[in-house]
């Protein structure tokens, strides 16, 4: 990505990447100074105007996989 020019500008944005800092690193931020990562902002779900509700549901295992995967279908 740093042989497109230092003029481009690129922006990615994931709610879910583990490693951002591994894509920061390939993005670079400049040909002149290829070691050095793009810049990575982090935000944390305070930034966001409306919660997220997390909700867990368990299910029961039978110890077949392909039954399992049938109950997983229904509604």
């Amino acid at each position: 990505m740093r042989s497109i020019g230092s003029d481009v500008r690129f922006v990615a944005l994931s709610a879910t990447v583990p490693n951002s800092g591994d894509i920061c690193s390939w993005l670079g931020k400049n040909p002149t100074t290829p070691d050095a990562p793009a810049n990575l902002e982090v935000f944390g779900p305070e930034f966001r105007p409306v919660q997220l509700q997390r909700y867990i549901y368990g299910f029961q295992w039978n110890g077949n996989e392909f039954q399992f995967d049938k109950t997983l279908d229904k509604s």
